[in-house]
């Protein structure tokens, strides 16, 4: 991924692990950090919220079970701006990159009707989103592939 990705203009650090990754950010200045939600060392989401508190810096989650995009869905807005559900097209990456950079409205992947919660307010009473079935996730699980 990191060479097709130098391939498409971006220019890419890589790390094997979530202390790796950290000690990366401390020293280069990033705009976009792609990052597993079940990292080797760790959990990913905790990382990615705990990385946006710190440095400002914003995620796109990698997550191949529908448990962990259901538990990205969840994260911050500001500091996940979308999911790269495994295994990933590559098209659909460069996309989610490109709307994550943008900080588009909508983030990638999550479900843009119950905004990643899994369920919606109606008055008094919660229902499952019926555009994610409850998952909270938009795409490859999701009814529809909306960008």
């Amino acid at each position: 991924m990191e060479k097709l990705l130098r391939l498409s203009g971006y220019e890419v650090r890589s790390a094997m692990s979530l202390a790796e990754a950290e000690q990366i950010l401390a020293k280069i200045p990033i705009d976009l950090m792609l990052c597993r939600i079940s990292a080797v060392d760790g959990d990913g989401g905790e990382f990615i919220e705990r990385i946006f508190k710190k440095r400002g810096i914003p995620s796109l989650a990698v997550a191949g079970s529908l448990e962990n995009q259901t538990r990205a869905a969840r994260l911050s807005p500001r500091a996940m701006r979308g999911i790269i559900a495994m295994p990933a097209d590559f098209k659909i990456l460069l996309v989610a990159i490109a709307a994550a950079l943008k900080q588009a409205g909508r983030r990638f992947g999550v479900c843009p009707d119950c905004q990643g919660q899994g369920s919606i307010l109606l008055l008094t009473s919660r229902r499952p989103c019926e555009t994610c079935r409850g998952t909270g996730v938009h795409g490859q699980y999701g009814t529809c592939q909306r960008v």
